[in-house]
């Protein structure tokens, strides 16, 4: 059986780490301890990737209007 640190590396970068950190968080196998959604979009990679949409939505407006 692979393990998720097998399958996702760390070497790929700071956003695959976070995703298999978010992976992990949620994949909790006794119900008591599973977060909610709600708690799963509290999660930092969700934060980092409306960071990176909102810089990248600026990129393009600005490019569009020259």
């Amino acid at each position: 059986m692979l393990l998720l640190d097998d399958i996702i590396s760390d070497k790929w970068g700071e956003q695959h780490r976070m995703f298999k950190d978010l992976l992990k968080f949620m994949l909790k196998i006794d119900p008591e301890e599973r977060p909610s959604a709600t708690d799963c979009l509290q999660h930092s990679f969700f934060n980092e990737a409306r960071k990176l949409s909102k810089s990248t939505e600026k990129t393009q407006v600005s490019t569009a209007e020259h």
